[in-house]
């Protein structure tokens, strides 16, 4: 079992150094999207300050309070768009147009391989942005 644990995390470190070569391809388009990403995230947040701007407090709910739970919202999220983004892919892209086959012919599992086809930096960022804010969230409340 640990062995065949061992085999995948290798070639999923394998799919996702592929994937990124072929991204970084197009280093523009790279920084692009992660500064879009960021920008959006940031949008999210600055959109509840400006709420709290106006409305000091929403049913006793606190900004610390929204910022905690928008960020736990996006741990999730990240952990959906890391392992399961890439199942939507089966029927539009694989089955109908005929790629599924390729899948069906490599010794490793179809769902592992589908799973790596695309790596989600989107989801790296929703981790990286939730569990930041969560930590914020909860230092803050404990010093206060």
């Amino acid at each position: 079992m640990c062995g065949k644990l061992k085999r995948y995390l290798k070639l999923y470190k394998m799919f996702v150094i592929q994937y990124v070569d072929s991204l970084m391809q197009s280093k523009m388009d790279f920084f692009v999207g992660l500064i879009g990403f960021f920008c959006s995230q940031f949008a999210g947040i600055i959109f509840l300050y400006l709420v709290f701007q106006r409305i000091p407090s929403l049913n006793n709910w606190s900004f610390e309070q929204l910022i905690f739970i928008y960020g736990f919202a996006q741990i999730p999220r990240g952990i959906d768009h890391l392992l399961t983004d890439n199942l939507w892919m089966i029927a539009w892209q694989m089955v109908v147009r005929g790629t599924f086959d390729r899948y069906m012919l490599r010794p490793i599992g179809i769902f592992f391989q589908i799973i790596c086809e695309k790596f989600q930096f989107d989801a790296l960022g929703e981790l990286i942005v939730g569990f930041t804010l969560v930590g914020i969230c909860i230092k803050a409340g404990n010093s206060g």
